[in-house]
């Protein structure tokens, strides 16, 4: 894991989150929008390491 992928999955609140903050959680890559607030979509690899994100039991 690099530390954008160790960072992500930290014990974080989720209540509000810097301007254009990046978070991966639950195979999720989330966003901060100051007007609409977290924002995201699905992905399987960390974009920073390339990092598988599923776990061994996600049918891989």
């Amino acid at each position: 894991m690099c530390d954008f992928c160790r960072e992500s999955n930290a014990d974080k609140t989720w209540d509000a989150g810097g301007s254009h903050e990046f978070r991966i959680s639950e195979g999720g890559l989330y966003y901060y929008d100051e007007k609409y607030g977290w924002e995201g979509i699905a992905v399987n690899f960390c974009p920073m390491c390339g990092q598988s994100l599923r776990g061994e039991n996600d049918g891989e």
